[in-house]
């Protein structure tokens, strides 16, 4: 019953916008789940205390714990929560203009994507990766992720315009 009581004493914390304590309860929360063996849900919480480090303004140990919940989440084959962890690893990363950490996490993450099946998140992606070598003018970068970005989108029948239109600035 512990590890229910400090979940929902974590919720109460997060509802209440109070990072601080809602992070003790989280880092208490690891310690019973790895005693416990609860991997699965391990993961996710990961993400969380990243979250709450993100909140405070601790980008050191928000990219360890998404760092944690992906290698986890990669272990269990849970590619949604993998994929969860490095899209926020990546946005942290362009957070504090370390791009090119960032753009390797988003490579990471097409393969993680293309594991899931996930063509919404993967279009997306390849958009984020085009808005990166839009902004350091690498304009053959840009145009290849936006490309691969609009054949997605066509077969998705989503967004085409938008990423006819990336690909017209860059031309």
């Amino acid at each position: 019953y512990q590890s229910i009581y400090l979940d929902r004493l974590a919720e109460i914390y997060n509802e209440a916008t109070q990072p601080t304590n809602a992070l003790k309860v989280k880092l208490q929360l690891v310690e019973r789940y790895n005693q416990e063996k609860k991997i699965r849900e391990l993961a996710n919480l990961k993400i969380s205390i990243a979250n709450d480090y993100q909140l405070l303004n601790k980008p050191e140990p928000a990219s360890q714990n998404y760092r944690e919940a992906f290698e986890l989440a990669w272990s269990l084959k849970d590619f949604a929560v993998a994929s969860e962890s490095l899209e926020k690893l990546g946005n942290l990363y362009q957070k504090y203009q370390q791009i090119d950490s960032a753009l390797q996490i988003y490579q990471q993450l097409i393969k993680v994507q293309q594991k899931a099946y996930n063509y919404y998140g993967l279009m997306n992606n390849f958009d984020r990766i085009g808005q990166i070598y839009l902004d350091r003018q690498n304009y053959p970068q840009a145009l290849s992720a936006f490309q691969k970005g609009l054949e997605i989108a066509k077969n998705l029948n989503y967004q085409e315009d938008y990423f006819l239109k990336q690909i017209s600035q860059v031309d």
